[in-house]
Parts: C-alpha cells; sequence; structure tokens
C-alpha cells in the first residue's frame, strides 16, 4: 500500500510528464511557425529534459524511491536556467512577430 507521500509524488510527476509533453509541443509549433533560429537548440534542451523526467516517473513506478530534493533541484535547475533565459529569448522573438 502507498504512502500519502508517494501518492503525492506520483501524481506530481504524471502531472509534470502531461504537462510538459503538452507545452513543448505548442512551443515547438510556434518555433516553426516564425522560423526561430534557435530551435534546434531548444527543442534538444526540451528532449533532455522530458528524458530526465521520464527516467524519474520509470524509476519510481518500479518501486524505486525518488529523492525530493532530486526533483526539486532538477525543477528549479530548469527553472533559472531554460525558463528565465532560453525561454525569454523565444518570448522576445515571439513579440518581434
Amino acid at each position: 500500500m502507498k504512502g500519502r507521500s508517494s501518492e503525492l509524488l506520483e501524481g506530481a510527476l504524471f502531472d509534470l510528464v502531461a504537462y510538459t509533453r503538452e507545452h513543448f509541443a505548442r512551443e515547438e509549433e510556434e518555433m516553426l511557425r516564425i522560423g526561430y533560429a534557435q530551435t534546434q537548440e531548444h527543442v534538444a534542451e526540451h528532449a533532455k529534459l522530458l528524458k530526465t523526467v521520464n527516467a524519474l516517473k520509470t524509476e519510481f513506478e518500479s518501486g524505486e524511491k525518488i529523492d525530493p530534493l532530486t526533483l526539486f533541484n532538477l525543477l528549479s535547475h530548469w527553472l533559472r536556467h531554460h525558463i528565465l533565459q532560453v525561454d525569454m529569448k523565444l518570448a522576445l522573438a515571439l513579440k518581434r512577430t
């Protein structure tokens, strides 16, 4: 039987994977629509994050414990690096179109 914290983590991982896929797909469509110069690099970052998040989800589903600090550090890095730097460049490009 799963504990409450395991259920919460499972839900968070499921939601994170689903949201990330949907968000990245929309973002990548916009990059293609405007002919964004850094599309290839940006998509590569998306693929790297999805691979990492899917690996964490797979580990969890196989019964391995996921350190919440590991997940926090992943999301913290993603926020500081990708969203605040890489996505901001895309946002500027989208505003120019």
